[in-house]
């Protein structure tokens, strides 16, 4: 892999930075503060999703102060191909962007997008796990040796890089697996011997089960014979007590039968004595017959004398009302004309009627609608002085009078008071854009002075000789900036805050304007219907009262024909009470002929009636009493005659039925002496029933023990082939448990310590040491052979004997610090073609400083890297770089 450019937008202290990097050895220069490190950080950033700032927030620390976002640009090459990532990191919750392409002759072709799809694609591209850049490819600041003094740092590199962390994790959780092994064994182990118990118990049950079958079928067919004949006898009883009850309903009838007989005898006798006495009074009535006759004429005469009084005085009431007759037929004819003018305004009025009812009717909607108007603009005029009101006690700016624009004036405030928040946020975020750069630069200064405290002889910012006036020179400056920006600090956040209150107070104010609003657009929608209405009312009262002036003519002369056809009314009405008398006097001279000719004829019938009972009128009282003692004895013989039918009917009656009862009385009595023996007979099968039912209790109690009997072996039973197969099972699964735990213990005991890992390390030593020979070799360090540690420490086999680490001189540490890495590039199948070196000469005296450079001028071509970038502030590695990168 080969970086051949960066490109940086907003990212740190970078406004904007492109820089073409290229092969061979790569110099970028520059004093403290420049920027060099940032491009270090871009490069990894980019490819790896690392970088050396503050790790606790991934992204923040990396946008330039101010800025919303930072944009990186790289493009790298591998073999012939080469690429281009994009990657924008955003401020807040807005997640960073990733896009990789492949770039095809100058024109870029989407590879993959989003930040773990190109994450995954550069791991493939370049051969390692991104994670390990920093170990192989990338030595940060002060760093360059770290991976040959830092035992826990370079212990915890190579086994992350060579997947040794795993087996000895797979090594540990292996040990709780055969725990839980172990503990199923042992479960196992304890059911089979549960169910060994179990499996003895079922198969005893099992062999006791057909013999209490046995038994239970003898039971039920001994219980089933005893269900027969028990249910024969209560049939037989059934039968018997139906009898039984026949023979007490019979005796009771027969006491009944005995009773009515008697009862009906007393009857007849009774019944044929009123018979004589009828028959006796018809043969008296039949004797007086003649007598009769002359009691019936005598009562007709009486009646039609009576009648004569009442015709004579119906006559004399008639004559007396027909005095004034003919006067008042004179008056009749004066009233003809003024009824037939009344019948003409009659119809005139019909006629007048329809338009006279419409008139009424407009004159009432008229009247209705103004009502309606004055009570709509009442309510408008209330809604109007509601809605002003409401607005002159909650704006401080006088409304519009018209309102019809009072809805726009309220938008506009809202939208005033929204532009006013929203340059309120921007002035808010440039304050915390000053407070974050302010608190960069008192996090730089605490940075710088730390150093300072504690330096000792070379100055920590640019490497040269520091004395102790000068230092503490430096610390108190760095102390009054310090200061100085802490006291900005607290200023800017004073002028946040009351940016704040004000951006709060306007909120609250657009709040209460956005509800006042919402509710003047209600008491506007109010009034604007009341308007409408008013609009539509004043309209139909409009049309109404054109339509009652034209039916105002129509309505007069109807009012004036009402008014004079009451005048006429009493005439009228004295006009027909007069007619309908006339009438009816017609009617009683009609009368009175006909009760004149009537009159007569009686007189005429009472003669005759006189003469054939020989007495004239004056005898007729004398006569009329003898023959009234004579009536008094006749009714009473009529009234005994009259019961003669009804009494022959009821004996006819009572004697048909004493006959039914006595041929009643005769078979009740005969069934009674056939069922004379049935009560000894019900009480012998009562015993019998008795007998049957206990016994079959007995029975049944018998059976139902017998069946909880069988049920329960019978479960034993079924539970016996379950309980075999589940031993079956059991057994299985203890020795598969068995097995397992057996195979687990043996190969944890291949990758534990003293086995796999073992070997596995040893064979990671012997080939780092056949690397390191191979990359060592070509530098000019003197020695025979290389040896490493379980520690993988580096001890070098010189001619005068070994040498660790802390033996070597600072070039041969530099070159034995670059071949490490590249033998662990190696190790994991990836040649390495690019080194990135950040700050190599900090901390190095000047003798130290000759030496890396060079080991940096040999790299290239010992090592077989095609790219070395180099970060310092240090000049003498220009005289050896190819390219020089100033920032």
């Amino acid at each position: 892999m080969i970086i051949e450019a960066v490109e940086l937008e907003n990212f740190l202290s970078h406004r904007y930075t492109k820089v073409e990097l290229g092969r061979g050895i790569v110099a970028v220069v520059g004093p403290n503060g420049a920027g060099k490190t940032s491009i270090v950080d871009a490069i990894t950033y980019a490819l790896f999703n690392i970088h050396s700032r503050d790790t606790r927030n991934k992204k923040e620390p990396l946008i330039r102060l101010g800025a919303p976002a930072a944009k990186i640009i790289v493009e790298f090459s591998v073999g012939k191909k080469r690429y281009r990532v994009h990657k924008t990191v955003y401020r807040g919750a807005t997640p960073t962007q990733a896009t990789l392409y492949l770039l095809e002759d100058g024109k870029p072709r989407l590879v993959a997008r989003g930040v773990e799809s190109v994450s995954r694609e550069i791991a493939r591209i370049v051969g390692f796990d991104p994670q390990l850049a920093d170990v192989i490819m990338v030595t940060r600041q002060g760093e360059i040796e770290k991976i040959l003094v830092d035992k826990k740092a370079r212990i915890e590199a190579i086994n992350t890089l060579l997947k040794l962390r795993a087996m000895e994790k797979t090594y540990d959780r292996m040990r709780d697996l055969i725990s839980r092994v172990s503990r199923r064994l042992e479960y196992y182990r304890g059911r089979h011997i549960e169910l060994e118990r179990e499996l003895k118990r079922l198969r005893e049950e099992a062999a006791r089960y057909e013999e209490a079958r046995r038994e239970l079928e003898r039971v039920s067919a001994e219980l089933e014979e005893v269900r027969r004949k028990l249910d024969e006898a209560k049939h037989e009883l059934e039968r018997v007590e139906e009898l039984r009850r026949e023979y007490e309903d019979l005796n009771y009838r027969l006491g009944l039968l005995e009773a009515a007989i008697k009862r009906d005898k007393e009857r007849l006798a009774e019944l044929e004595r009123e018979y004589r006495e009828a028959r006796a009074a018809e043969e008296e009535l039949e004797a007086l017959r003649g007598a009769l006759e002359v009691a019936r004429k005598v009562r007709e005469v009486r009646q039609l004398l009576v009648k004569r009084r009442q015709l004579e005085a119906h006559l004399e009431a008639i004559e007396k009302g027909l005095e004034n007759f003919e006067a008042d037929e004179d008056m009749l004819r004066n009233l003809e004309e003024v009824v037939r003018r009344y019948e003409e305004l009659e119809e005139k009025l019909r006629e007048l009627e329809d338009v006279n009812r419409e008139y009424m009717i407009v004159e009432k909607q008229l009247e209705n609608i103004e009502k309606d108007i004055r009570r709509v603009e009442e309510e408008r005029d209330k809604a109007r002085s509601k809605l002003y009101a409401l607005l002159q006690s909650s704006l401080p700016v006088e409304p519009p009078s018209e309102v019809s624009k009072l809805l726009e004036f309220i938008d506009s405030l809202v939208h005033d008071i929204d532009k006013r928040i929203e340059q309120l946020r921007a002035r808010k975020e440039a304050v915390v854009g000053q407070v974050s750069a302010k608190l960069n630069e008192k996090e730089y200064i605490e940075g710088i002075l730390l150093k300072l405290t504690s330096a000792s002889g070379r100055c920590p910012l640019c490497g040269r000789p520091l004395t102790e006036e000068h230092r503490m020179t430096l610390i108190s400056k760095f102390r009054s900036e310090k200061r100085g920006v802490e006291t900005e600090i607290k200023r800017l956040e004073a002028q946040k805050q009351t940016i704040e209150a004000e951006i709060t107070r306007l909120e609250q104010q657009r709040e209460r304007i956005r509800e006042l609003g919402k509710k003047i657009r209600e008491l506007v929608s109010q009034v604007s219907q009341l308007e409408a209405r008013l609009e539509e009312l004043r309209t139909e009262q409009a049309k109404l009262s054109e339509r009652r002036l034209e039916l105002f003519e129509k309505h007069k002369e109807y009012e004036e024909a009402r008014k004079e056809l009451e005048k006429l009314g009493q005439a009228v009405v004295e006009y027909r009470v007069l007619k309908r008398r006339l009438e009816e006097l017609e009617k009683r001279r009609v009368e009175a002929e006909r009760l004149r000719e009537e009159l007569r004829r009686l007189d005429e019938k009472i003669g005759t009636l006189l003469g054939e009972l020989g007495v004239d009128a004056s005898g007729l009282d004398e006569l009329e009493e003898r023959v009234s003692h004579l009536l008094e004895m006749v009714a009473e013989l009529r009234s005994k005659a009259s019961r003669r039918p009804e009494l022959e009917r009821r004996l006819d009656e009572v004697r048909r039925r004493l006959e039914d009862y006595e041929e009643e009385y005769n078979s009740v009595a005969g069934r009674l002496e056939e069922l004379k023996g049935i009560e000894e007979e019900y009480e012998k099968l009562r015993s019998l029933v008795e007998s049957l039912e206990e016994r079959y209790r007995e029975k049944v109690a018998e059976y139902s023990k017998l069946r909880g009997i069988v049920d329960e072996l019978e479960k034993s039973v079924k539970r016996l082939k379950l309980v075999e197969e589940e031993y079956r099972r059991v057994s299985e699964k203890l020795e598969r448990y068995s097995h397992a735990k057996r195979a687990l213990e043996r190969i944890r005991a291949v990758i534990g310590p003293e086995g796999l890992q073992r070997i596995v390390r040893q064979a990671i030593r012997n080939s780092l040491e056949y690397h390191l020979r191979q990359i060592l070799s070509a530098f000019n360090i003197d020695f025979v052979d290389v040896k490493l540690d379980d520690e993988y420490s580096v001890t070098l086999i010189t001619r005068a004997g070994e040498k660790t680490v802390s033996m070597l001189s600072g070039g041969e540490k530099i070159a034995l610090a670059i071949a490490y890495r590249l033998a662990l590039a190696r190790l994991v199948g990836s040649r390495i073609e690019s080194l990135i070196m950040d700050e190599p000469t900090v901390h190095l005296d000047a003798e130290k400083r000759r030496e890396l450079v060079n080991i940096i001028k040999q790299s290239l071509s010992v090592t077989g890297l095609a790219q070395m970038i180099v970060v310092t502030h240090d000049r003498e590695v220009e005289d050896v770089a190819d390219r020089v990168i100033e920032v």
